[in-house]
């Protein structure tokens, strides 16, 4: 059984194309319960990164995938769309935690890698992540925090 991989993607760009999109992956959610398999635009050229269990909440779209984060399919409904998108994924059994910005034809992506899941720990007698001597409930903020620093070094090497 695959493991699912959490995605969540703002579009931006012109609100009725933004609207029209909104109403297509509707529909492909639609689809999607009714059949009990994930969907993919038919225009997808790529047959790959299934998207499952459609929704939405105002300005962002979530789904899941097997595996992992499924990129190259944003890149084709923006492209269609004439839209830029960020797109965040997570899969953290698999070390996969990052984020995709794809603005006028190009992609930028940050992503953790071992060392950064490496950085914490879970303490069985505290029942907390610790990090940095701090301790945490979840890991949730502390990937948040790894990620925004790698983010910001990114920027700064640019």
């Amino acid at each position: 059984m695959a493991n699912w991989c959490y995605n969540t993607v703002w579009f931006t760009g012109e609100p009725d194309v933004i609207n029209s999109l909104t109403c297509f992956l509707y529909e492909l959610a639609q689809e999607g319960r009714r059949t009990g398999h994930g969907q993919l635009p038919d225009f997808i050229t790529r047959k790959e990164g299934w998207m499952f269990e459609l929704g939405w909440s105002g300005e962002f779209h979530f789904y899941t995938t097997k595996w992992k984060p499924n990129t190259n399919v944003l890149i084709e409904v923006a492209d269609r769309y004439g839209l830029n998108f960020r797109h965040a994924y997570e899969e953290t059994g698999n070390r996969i935690f990052g984020v995709s910005a794809y603005e006028d034809g190009v992609l930028r992506t940050t992503d953790l890698d071992t060392e950064d899941f490496e950085a914490y720990c879970y303490n069985e007698n505290t029942e907390t992540y610790e990090f940095e001597n701090a301790h945490y409930e979840s890991s949730d903020e502390i990937l948040q925090i790894l990620l925004e620093r790698k983010s910001a070094i990114q920027i700064l090497t640019t």
